[in-house]
């Protein structure tokens, strides 16, 4: 028993984790259990008018031992489920710390990223899709004014298809708009073909 309580004070007396606990309550409630069963044999003998007075006596008194150790345990369970609530707390407020502190990094190191990166690769995506836009109406002038023994040009299928004058896919200068900062950038959140438009204007 003395090591048994020794468990139950290391428990109480320190932050351990939710499954220490869970394996001690099940030692605590099995011990428990057993002395239960120990007391009702030792109380029925005793109750026994077969049983030497003396005897009687003596089982009483040890019943009455087997009974102060189990309402001892009785506390020690109670204790060990609060401690056990609050292991599980501690554990879920370290995995929410952690979870948040890789969201954290992981945006720390995307948003460094895209402050070093972000406005080049706006320029870059303008100016590609500039080109990509002129080249695609080009295309578009070229096919309705064919020469004599011409094919029709194909446009690159991000650019646009056109069957019979048929436009059969969105253009991706039409669908994209450009991204930037849209409050330092009057031309931000605009598709290119708008940005175009409004140059010409």
């Amino acid at each position: 028993m003395s090591t048994l309580y020794d468990r139950i004070l290391g428990v109480l007396a320190a932050d351990v984790s939710s499954a220490s606990i869970v394996a001690l309550t099940v030692d605590v409630r099995a011990e428990r259990d057993r002395l239960a069963a120990e007391r009702a044999g030792i109380e029925a003998e005793a109750l026994d008018l077969l049983t030497q007075p003396d005897t009687a006596k003596a089982r009483r008194m040890q019943s009455a031992d087997l009974e102060f150790e189990i309402e001892r345990l009785d506390v020690a369970l109670s204790q060990l489920e609060t401690e056990l609530g609050t292991a599980r707390n501690r554990e879920e407020q370290a995995r929410k710390r952690e979870q948040y502190e890789r969201a954290k990094a992981a945006m720390a190191t995307v948003g460094a990223d895209l402050d070093a990166r972000w406005n080049t690769l706006c320029n870059e995506m303008r100016q590609l899709l500039v080109q990509g836009c002129e080249a695609a109406k080009a295309v578009e002038k070229a096919n309705a004014d064919l020469p004599a023994g011409a094919a029709p040009l194909v446009a690159h299928p991000l650019l646009g298809e056109f069957v019979e004058g048929y436009q059969t896919c969105q253009p991706i200068f039409r669908t994209v708009h450009v991204p930037g900062f849209w409050k330092r950038d009057p031309n931000a959140l605009m598709p290119v073909e708008t940005i175009l438009e409004r140059n010409a204007a």
